[in-house]
């Protein structure tokens, strides 16, 4: 090699990982880029190739490549925690239920900034079921679809 050349061999992933990473009792923390949702972001491919979550890449590192369709959840419900234990897969679907079951589905009802109906026309709707659901969403300025899953119990499962 000609003198004053510099190679540079790129670092493997796991070296450039580690270091980023806090290991707490609890949680392992990313400490690294942290995105605007807060999942950890990691320089998968090197300078200026994008952006991997880092507990996607913590998952890869210990158990391989992450199946077609299937999304990488955390038990613990920290976003920047890449502790292998802590992580597991699941579909949209799953992490969807996740979501519901453990409080974080964010706004729901009336407090949700697209919501046209509130508890007490969805109680009206259910108690005045002989109204038929097209003049029911022409009056409340929504879909059939909406009056009928609210009816239902669909939507608006906190109404009784």
């Amino acid at each position: 090699m000609p003198k004053g050349i510099f190679v540079r061999t790129p670092k493997s992933v796991a070296v450039r990982f580690w270091p980023k990473v806090e290991k707490t009792t609890t949680c392992w923390l990313w400490k690294a880029s942290i995105g605007t949702r807060g999942y950890g972001k990691f320089g998968r491919t090197g300078r200026g190739q994008g952006w991997e979550h880092a507990h996607r890449v913590s998952w890869q590192l210990h158990y391989g490549a992450v199946p077609e369709g299937q999304l990488v959840l955390h038990r613990c419900d920290v976003r920047h925690c890449v502790r292998p234990d802590h992580l597991f897969l699941g579909t949209f679907k799953d992490n969807t239920a996740d979501m519901f079951a453990k409080g974080r589905s964010g706004t729901i009802g009336e407090t949700h900034h697209y919501a046209k109906l509130t508890p007490e026309k969805v109680r009206w709707l259910r108690f005045n079921r002989n109204v038929p659901p097209t003049v029911a969403a022409r009056y409340f300025n929504v879909s059939r679809a909406t009056i009928r899953d609210a009816r239902s119990g669909k939507l608006w499962k906190h109404v009784q």
